[in-house]
C-alpha cells in the first residue's frame, strides 16, 4: 500500500470511531480547523511514530493550502448552501445533488490526503513529542487534552507504548 493509500485508509478507519467526526466537525465549524490536516498529524505522531514540530506543522499546512483553497473548501461551501431550500428546485433533486457533491467533497479531501502524505515522506525522523505541534495547530480552539488524546488514540498507541 502506498503512502496516500495507507493515510486515507487510517483516516477514514478514526473518523469512523465513536466520538471522532462529532469532535472534528466541531472544531471545523468553531476553529476552522483543517480536519485533513488535524487527522495528518495525528496518523504522523502514532502510526509513523514521527510528530511533527510547530514548524513542520506550518510547512505541511503552507504545503496543503493551496489544494484546500481550490477545491476542498468550494466543494463544502457549495453542500452547506444547499442544505437550505431553493425555489423551484424539489427537496428531493437538492438532495440528491448535495450527495453528489459530498462524494465530490470527499474525493477533493482524498486529493489532500496524497499531498499529506507525499509531504510526510519526504521529512526527517520528527519531534518526540506530538503535543506542541498539534498545539501549535488548533492554536485557540477550544479542545481539551482528553479529545487531544482521543484524536491521537484513533490512530493507535503511542509507538513504545504498552496497553
Amino acid at each position: 500500500m502506498n503512502g496516500e493509500d495507507a493515510l486515507w485508509a487510517a483516516i477514514t478507519a478514526a473518523y469512523a470511531r465513536p466520538g471522532i467526526a462529532p469532535l472534528c466537525l466541531r472544531l471545523q465549524d468553531q476553529g476552522g480547523i483543517d480536519v485533513m490536516v488535524l487527522l495528518g498529524l495525528c496518523y504522523a505522531a502514532r502510526a509513523l511514530g514521527a510528530p511533527l514540530s510547530p514548524t513542520e506543522v506550518q510547512a505541511l499546512r503552507s504545503r496543503s493550502e493551496p489544494w484546500r483553497a481550490a477545491a476542498v473548501r468550494p466543494a463544502r461551501a457549495l453542500r452547506i448552501a444547499l442544505r437550505a431550500p431553493v425555489a423551484g428546485v424539489a427537496d428531493d433533486q437538492r438532495e440528491g445533488f448535495r450527495d453528489r457533491l459530498k462524494a465530490v467533497e470527499l474525493a477533493a479531501e482524498r486529493v489532500q490526503a496524497g499531498i499529506i502524505a507525499d509531504w510526510l515522506a519526504g521529512r526527517g525522523a520528527g519531534a518526540a513529542d506530538p503535543l506542541p505541534g498539534l498545539r501549535s495547530f488548533l492554536g485557540g480552539t477550544p479542545v481539551t487534552e482528553g479529545e487531544i488524546g482521543q484524536l491521537l488514540d484513533a490512530f493507535g498507541p503511542a509507538q513504545g507504548a504498552s496497553r
